[in-house]
């Protein structure tokens, strides 16, 4: 999973080891943790949930069980701002400074331990979206798996079943050359 859909999916297990009711509200949603990889949420279910965080808001039954809740609705919250502002193609960083400061001081009131990608998140993603100077959009995993779901398409019409064949290299080759001209 990308970054962002780790973030995410760290932080609803943690919100069900604090507040079982929390099922609810991806349930309602009508969204399956997938089963592979320990069950999470992939990408687009990810967003869901992020632009859905008041449904989260509408579960806790008593005073004790929000309070329990709030650090990670401030913090899902942020983080929406967060994904917002530069996981597209587009860049807002005022808006990204503004997420990653409130991600900060919420994330720390979960007392979720901090893994290595949200400290990516938390201490590395601004200085490099200063200095590339744009979105994520065309860093991203899913451009990389859009792209290789292409080339395999193109492939078809040029691979043979023994790779080890002496013309394998040049077929590899011409494919290659068709697939960049096609796609400068």
């Amino acid at each position: 999973a990308t970054h962002s859909n780790w973030v995410v999916n760290k932080l609803y297990s943690a919100l069900l080891d604090v507040f079982p009711d929390a099922s609810l509200w991806p349930e309602r949603l009508h969204l399956v943790r997938e089963s592979y990889h320990n069950k999470v949420f992939e990408g687009n279910q990810c967003r869901i949930l992020l632009k859905n965080v008041d449904k989260l808001e509408l579960l806790p039954r008593t005073r004790k069980a929000a309070d329990t809740i709030e650090p990670f609705i401030s913090t899902f919250y942020a983080f929406d701002k967060v994904v917002k502002s530069c996981f597209g193609m587009k860049l807002d960083l005022a808006l990204l400074k503004e997420g990653l400061k409130e991600f900060n001081s919420s994330f720390s009131r979960t007392n979720v331990r901090t893994s290595s990608k949200i400290h990516m998140v938390q201490a590395h993603l601004l200085p490099y979206i200063e200095q590339i100077n744009e979105g994520l959009g065309k860093r991203s995993e899913q451009a990389a798996e859009s792209c290789h779901h292409k080339f395999n398409s193109l492939w078809q019409h040029y691979k043979i079943k023994n790779m080890s064949h002496p013309s394998a290299k040049e077929r590899l080759l011409k494919c290659v050359v068709n697939f960049n001209s096609c796609n400068v």
